[in-house]
């Protein structure tokens, strides 16, 4: 959202993290603080960077002393360039850096908490001693003259900013939002991010309508914007002498929506900057709400509020425990010649498998359970099972097989160097013909229907359209030279009803017909001079276009976010790594996870709510990604038998001990006689509990 400067949007951004020490007050919790910036930039810049620090001290301190708790708690901080013009900024970006459910001593079952207040239920670190639990970071584009004009933050701490920014408030809002204020929701689609309540929404309710937890999606999506949600928390209610409105207005706007109080409440969690403001305010009580302590005890609530009728839930009693669809993403490392594989659930790394010379492109048969990767430098493409991560073929491919396509049954490559499209029997594992192309093919991309699959080329202004059915190119679409030179990736709308494809040499982006086949102008945003684009993403709800993009002098990359119902607004941009060159969408359509060629690294956004998520180290020069998703877990008699196996007993202990929907360790028969002795049995869960099965 873009406002005044005086009344300025605060917006959540997911981030990774992983910490200078304050020393908390007795009775409080412990904050400590890792600043993520250079020697010389941001918190250390030598001209502004100890009274940055200073004021973030001052903020941390406050809240140490208004809450308690025996875990201590860790920021990751930094100032980026988050831009901005003369009128309008993106102050601060936080979030929690992980969220955790059915932890030990929970207090509610499959509800999503934040690290920093999930830690202090479980009186333990559930996301390690290498991650933070709160990141931050703060917009250090308002000290400029571009940004804001003459404002800029002001670093003193008594309240008393004139006419600039107030960074003391801005960071205890923000620490406000890591502890636990922000909600986990998917607007457009009416349903929870990851198809899960987090305690926040919880306490979310609609007056005569009911908590949003317990509504039908539809329900939820117009609760959204309804400018009638409430704060439903007995704390809550009785600080505020009846219900607390929270701000939900129409239309929805990302990052401000819900996760704030009203504005006409004047709280510290408003959804713009209003003046300085160093009290919690309501925000306390709604964390106590939520689980959170004070310092000396929390006494019950004086009275409760009138709660909003719920839906009662239906129980289910499987004779097994079933977790949901499993979200596995892949990640071709180029130099390194391996694929990195990425729990999305549990946000780690768990495993990497070596393939062939080069990888590049790589594609997720979801229907097969399989992975497909092209090698580029030695001509082949390997093929991985997702669920045991092994390599199960090899295919000779010659040539330089670079991009994939998938429609049942049959794989498309394009082979850059041999200006020809091969295509693979994805059953047999055999490649059964080669089709010529144009110059230099890259990107290929199936429609909808898997009825065709378009070709772009680098070399050439035009796409080739082959039918599927009788592998002949069927059409080809031209577009104008001057603004289609370097064709790269294309990306189809969920409908199939429009395309867009990215023109790297021509720095735009273009519209594409998949039905009329016909290829149109400008997609209504010429990029910046210097921005180059590289991959392109069509998001679940068809309403964001998603383009990497970076800058070759340097590197630096971002994602442009261009919204197809306001083509005139401009693009929203969010930092990731060096020289961004893939994309892939989770199965769920929750997150766009990001290789950062540049970077040896992944990033998340979030598609609900277009924030920028974690970080996940890969290996060398990832150049492709993909993701999966895999049949759910089951621990428990799963088949009706009556009797349980080894995989399902250690599954049921991953489950419970941390969220990790599958155990990977396995009792072995030792002396090959068919039966698994109790020894074996105890060996493997020890193993599992040693973190063979990786669960924490």
């Amino acid at each position: 959202m873009r406002r005044s400067a005086r009344s300025l949007c605060l917006r959540l951004v997911v981030l990774c993290a992983s910490t200078a020490l304050l020393g908390a007050p007795a009775l409080g919790v412990s904050i400590s603080i890792e600043y993520g910036d250079s020697e010389t930039e941001g918190f250390f810049a030598p001209d502004s960077g100890a009274a940055r620090r200073a004021a973030l001290e001052y903020a941390v301190a406050r809240w140490q002393t208004a809450l308690g708790g025996t875990t201590p708690i860790t920021l990751h901080v930094a100032f980026d360039p988050l831009g901005g013009d003369g009128a309008s900024a993106l102050l601060a970006s936080t979030a929690p850096v992980t969220v955790h459910r059915n932890f030990p001593h929970a207090p509610l079952a499959d509800t999503l908490y934040s690290a920093a207040l999930a830690n202090q239920l479980a009186e333990d670190d559930l996301n390690g001693p290498d991650l933070a639990e709160i990141d931050i970071i703060f917009n250090a584009d308002v000290d400029g003259l571009v940004t804001l004009g003459s404002v800029g933050w002001y670093y003193g701490t008594d309240g008393e900013p004139g006419s600039d920014i107030d960074f003391v408030t801005i960071a205890m809002h923000e620490i406000g939002h890591g502890l636990g204020f922000s909600n986990q929701i998917a607007a457009a689609l009416g349903r929870f991010a990851f198809n899960v309540p987090g305690i926040f929404d919880i306490h979310t309710a609609r007056p005569r309508v009911g908590r949003l937890a317990e509504l039908l999606p539809a329900e939820r999506r117009v609760a959204w914007l309804s400018n009638q949600l409430i704060w439903d928390g007995p704390y809550v209610f009785a600080a505020n002498n009846g219900a607390a409105e929270l701000y939900a207005p129409d239309p929805f706007i990302n990052g401000s929506s819900v996760s704030h109080w009203d504005a006409s409440l004047h709280e510290l969690m408003a959804p713009f900057y209003l003046g300085p403001n160093h009290a919690p305010g309501l925000l306390l009580p709604a964390l106590i709400d939520m689980g959170w302590q004070l310092p000396q005890g929390t006494a019950a609530p004086p009275s409760a509020p009138p709660t909003a009728t719920p839906t009662p839930k239906p129980t289910a009693t499987p004779s097994g425990i079933v977790e949901r669809p499993r979200q596995i993403v892949f990640v071709s490392n180029f130099d390194d010649d391996t694929v990195s594989v990425l729990d999305h659930l549990a946000a780690e790394r768990i495993g990497l498998i070596a393939v062939g010379d080069g990888p590049i492109g790589i594609a997720a048969d979801t229907s097969a359970g399989r992975i497909l990767v092209a090698n580029f430098r030695d001509g082949s493409l390997s093929v991985i099972d997702a669920e045991s991560r092994a390599v199960t073929h090899v295919i000779e491919t010659g040539g330089s097989p670079n991009a994939i396509a998938l429609v049942p049954a049959k794989a498309y490559v394009s082979d850059t160097a041999g200006n020809r499209v091969l295509v693979i029997d994805s059953d047999k594992a055999e490649l059964i013909s080669s089709i010529t192309v144009g110059r230099q093919p890259a990107g290929v991309t199936a429609s909808v229907d898997g009825s065709r699959v378009f070709v772009a080329h680098f070399g050439e202004p035009n796409v080739d359209v082959i039918d599927t059915e009788t592998d002949l190119v069927r059409a080809q679409i031209a577009f104008e030279a001057s603004s289609a030179r370097g064709l790269q990736s294309i990306a189809f709308a969920p409908d199939g009803q429009e395309g867009y494809i990215t023109a790297f040499h021509s720095r735009i982006v273009l519209f594409l017909n998949p039905l009329t086949l016909i290829g149109g102008g400008n997609l209504g945003v010429t990029l910046d001079s210097f921005d180059f684009p590289e991959a392109i993403l069509v998001g679940p709800g068809s309403r964001f276009v998603y383009t990497a993009v970076h800058v070759p002098e340097t590197g630096a990359g971002k994602i442009r976010i261009i919204d197809l119902d306001d083509q005139n607004a401009t693009p929203a941009t969010i930092p990731v790594g060096f020289t961004p060159e893939a994309m892939a969408l989770t199965p769920d359509g929750s997150i766009i996870y990001v290789a950062n060629t540049g970077s040896n690294s992944v990033t998340q956004i979030g598609t609900a709510t277009n924030r920028r998520g974690a970080s996940f180290s890969v290996g060398s020069t990832p150049m492709g990604v993909a993701a999966i998703a895999l049949p759910p877990a089951c621990a428990g008699d799963c088949d009706g038998s009556r009797l349980t196996t080894i995989d399902e007993i250690l599954t049921g202990i991953g489950i419970a001990l941390g969220d990790r929907p599958l155990a990977v360790c396995r009792a072995f028969d030792r002396d090959g006689n068919g039966h698994v002795a109790i020894n074996d049995i105890v060996a493997a869960i020890r193993a599992a509990l040693d973190g063979c099965a990786r669960v924490k």
